[in-house]
């Protein structure tokens, strides 16, 4: 069945809403100008329908394995993530998660660190020749996630790599010290700060703080929530400790059921 206009008129109506949009400004500006400008050009999107209900809060999630393998023998290299059910963008466990993320990192073979890289996962990997990268990635929504690590190899350096990640996860729950949860957290705040690099990726994340919890939080907590992220991951009050980050580890990596898939030459990956 193919999109329709009356398709896109409906989504449109029902989802273009004050309560779902957010008008964020970053910089110089002034305030009183961006309240008038907002309700010149978005003050007839009218307020709360009584009568719509969401479509999120039609149905449930419910995270369930997955293994998929797109073999195509004309691609030399397999392209392959390997993942468990993260946390949501409000889920106590994002923190400590997203330090945990940090500290697996990235790492590509054309890259001058070589095996001298902080992550246990490059030290592994790197001496694999047929490893060519990897790379965490810790994705929120509303009210789940997903967490796990893209990975590029040759079709026989597949199960060398699944391996080496499930152990990276294990050793997260059962290995992780203090010094490397310290560094974790310093690397996370740089990476954070690096992110907000200019006026539109800082509107886009109040943006997205705003679409997530201005319904659940009154306005000035809005604003202080945008900086908590911060705070926590600065370390302030011991919030995110080695403890923490096992703790949380444990409950999201150790027997979690799997969503893998890989594409490419995928004859001897593991299933």
């Amino acid at each position: 069945m193919s999109l329709q206009r009356e398709d896109l008129v409906k989504y449109i109506n029902e989802h273009y809403r004050g309560p779902h949009m957010v008008l964020a400004a970053a910089g110089g500006v002034d305030h009183q100008k961006l309240v008038d400008l907002g309700k010149q050009y978005f003050g007839d999107l009218g307020g709360v329908d009584e009568n719509f209900v969401a479509e999120s809060g039609k149905f449930t999630t419910s995270y369930v394995g997955y293994f998929q393998d797109i073999r195509d023998e004309r691609m030399s290299m397999v392209f392959g993530a390997l993942a468990v059910e993260g946390a949501s963008w409000t889920h106590p466990h994002n923190i400590p998660l997203m330090v945990a993320n940090t500290l697996i990192g990235q790492w590509d073979r054309t890259n001058a660190v070589g095996i001298n890289a902080p992550s246990r996962l490059a030290q592994s990997l790197g001496l694999n020749a047929r490893v060519q990268s990897f790379q965490a990635f810790n994705t929120c929504y509303k009210d789940t996630g997903l967490v796990g690590v893209y990975f590029v190899c040759e079709e026989s350096g597949a199960r060398a790599v699944v391996d080496s990640i499930t152990q990276q996860w294990i050793d997260l729950c059962d290995n992780i010290t203090e010094e490397e949860v310290e560094r974790g957290k310093r690397s996370l705040l740089t990476n954070m700060s690096l992110m907000l690099d200019g006026s539109t990726p800082i509107c886009e994340d109040i943006g997205r703080i705003g679409i997530l919890e201005i319904c659940w939080v009154v306005l000035p907590r809005w604003f202080s929530r945008y900086w908590e992220r911060i705070i926590l991951v600065c370390g302030i009050g011991k919030a995110v400790t080695a403890k923490t980050v096992k703790e949380v580890a444990s409950r999201i990596f150790r027997n979690k059921p799997l969503a893998y898939t890989v594409v490419g030459k995928c004859g001897l990956c593991p299933s």
